[in-house]
């Protein structure tokens, strides 16, 4: 669950950024607006398998706790 959530957040957070790009030049957007999705969505990916490693390693641990 938390994992759709953390998606959500990066989803809305490579929009902001896209268009933080397109309000800054609109010349630069026309120009590298695929590098830079590219660049966030890359960067959210990582996050996601980090938060999903924590997520599965605490489960893990409490399991064996049990």
């Amino acid at each position: 669950m938390n994992t759709f959530i953390l998606l959500f957040l990066y989803e809305k957070s490579m929009k902001n950024y896209i268009d933080y790009i397109y309000f800054k030049n609109d010349i630069y957007l026309k120009k590298n607006n695929l590098l830079a999705f590219l660049k966030m969505f890359l960067i959210s990916i990582i996050l996601l398998i980090v938060a999903s490693i924590i997520e599965g390693t605490m489960i893990y641990t409490i399991s064996n706790t049990l």
